[in-house]
């Protein structure tokens, strides 16, 4: 994240697989769409984390 923020990125984004959700919560991450089920055949949630005014 530190690299991410050096060069003026403002949003970070991951597809977390479900069962990963709450150890993205816990690093400042935020769920911002519907669980889908990825080819793998695996639930998978759209997260971000806003960079700004954030330190990291």
């Amino acid at each position: 994240m530190k690299y991410l923020k050096s060069i003026h990125i403002k949003k970070a984004y991951l597809f977390a697989q479900l069962k990963a959700k709450n150890l993205y919560l816990k690093t400042g991450f935020q769920v911002v769409g519907d669980i889908f089920v990825a080819e793998s055949g695996i639930p998978h949630i759209r997260m971000e984390m806003s960079l700004e005014n954030k330190e990291i």
